[in-house]
């Protein structure tokens, strides 16, 4: 069950209920440059002190957030669709850099039903000019990464390079 925090939104004499999500990314502040933050997505959250204090445990003890200089964002995202449910679909759209990093990156609001997440996939398809789109099907209260990270570092023709890795 999510949060009792909620909003309502009177139109033409209905009242509609709208609840969030927080979305919890952390990142690592030495590999981030220019347009670019590597960033890991943590998981959505029914209240904002749930992913605060994720954000705040991974920081501390997870191998890899605590080894490195790492800060986080909560993200509120709207939720379009029955608010009782516990499971939502996420669209996203983003551009690969020269690095093959991936950048520009466009979310949507959460939905309860996948057809209404696939109706909004193709709509931002024609409104944004992005080289990839996916539907992500997260859990609400759910971390969806896990586990750390190491970094790894690559040597290819005498250029160094790092490179992230999930610690299974």
């Amino acid at each position: 069950m999510l949060s009792k925090s909620i909003l309502h939104y009177y139109c033409k004499g209905e009242c509609w209920i709208m609840k969030h999500l927080y979305q919890l990314v952390i990142y690592d502040t030495d590999l981030s440059y220019d347009n670019y933050r590597e960033s890991f997505d943590i998981g959505y959250f029914s209240t904002c002190e749930k992913a605060a204090e994720t954000a705040k445990q991974y920081i501390s003890t997870v191998q890899g957030f605590r080894d490195h200089p790492c800060q986080y964002e909560i993200i509120k995202k709207n939720i379009r669709g029955d608010t009782d449910s516990s499971t939502f679909y996420v669209v996203q759209g983003w551009n690969v850099n020269e690095n093959l990093d991936e950048v520009d990156i466009i979310e949507s609001d959460c939905f309860t039903d996948k057809e209404q997440a696939t109706r909004e996939l193709e709509t931002i398809r024609k409104r944004y000019l992005r080289s990839e789109f996916c539907i992500n099907r997260i859990t609400a209260d759910k971390c969806d990464w896990i586990e750390g990270f190491v970094r790894v570092s690559l040597r290819n023709e005498g250029a160094e390079s790092l490179c992230l890795r999930r610690n299974f």
